[in-house]
């Protein structure tokens, strides 16, 4: 699908009728990797009545790459998100995705409340205070690629993943890395510098969204830090927060994720 001068990798489930969720997935992730980590909490939706739209962003997965930083910046990602929307005819939708995907709905959020039913945030990625240190990580990664390649980077992140105590996360990021094994390169190196580049909205701006949001936060990830998370559920008026310690915990935010868009 043709969003915003590139073609986006688009699939849809559930009837056109129903509420609809968009779902955007991580940095460096797609759908297929989501597919393949098996955990995510569209899973089962189709049950409740629930039409989950999935795309791979710009420069990830299948979908067409742009070559510029600042296309990859969190709110060119949520324009992104926009022209998707307007292309399938969704006129009023829950915004959500994981880490990455969640920074997109935020932005999406504040750019068109008017638009947004709810948010799913998920992973909330490091922001504000949190996030110049995660941004020179970025950056480092870019210069890796780029003189190196792909390889060593994959390597760098598959070997770090085990020092993740936490085994469903430390399996999500050994798919990452997997799913990076046919990536551009180039693409990958312009995708880290623009979320770098990027950050959540101001403070002010998220404590005037009026709509509903579920949080959905696990501990122990420098990456996607509960302090972000709990600062989200302080200032969203409408938020509520839970938070997985294990696999389990995790599984069960499909039946959240349900229960929250049955609500709206």
């Amino acid at each position: 699908m043709r969003a915003r001068g590139v073609d986006l990798n688009v699939e849809t489930a559930g009837p056109a009728s129903a509420r609809t969720l968009l779902w955007g997935h991580g940095l460096m992730g797609s759908i297929s990797q989501e597919d393949e980590a098996g955990v995510l909490p569209w899973r089962g939706l189709d049950a409740h009545e629930i039409r989950v739209v999935r795309w791979d962003a710009r420069g990830h997965g299948a979908s067409e790459a742009s070559l510029s930083a600042d296309d990859y910046r969190w709110e060119s990602l949520a324009d992104d998100l926009w022209a998707l929307a307007d292309a399938i005819g969704v006129e009023h939708s829950t915004l959500g995705g994981v880490s990455m995907g969640a920074a997109t709905a935020l932005h999406a959020a504040v750019q068109a409340p008017e638009r947004t039913r709810g948010l799913v945030l998920m992973a909330p990625p490091t922001a504000w205070d949190s996030r110049p240190r995660q941004a020179r990580m970025y950056r480092g990664g870019a210069r890796i690629i780029e003189r190196l390649g792909l390889a060593p980077f994959r390597w760098l992140g598959q070997l770090s993943s085990f020092a993740v105590s936490n085994k469903a996360l430390a399996s999500f990021q050994r798919s990452m890395m997997r799913g990076l094994r046919s990536a551009n390169p180039r693409a990958v190196q312009t995708v880290l510098r623009g979320a770098a580049l990027s950050d959540l909205p101001p403070a002010d701006r998220i404590a005037k969204l009026e709509m509903p949001a579920l949080i959905l936060a696990w501990p122990g990830d420098p990456s996607h830090p509960m302090s972000t998370a709990r600062a989200l559920a302080e200032l969203l008026p409408e938020a509520e927060l839970h938070v997985a310690d294990d696999l389990d915990g995790i599984v069960a935010w499909s039946s959240r994720v349900a229960d929250f868009m049955d609500s709206q």
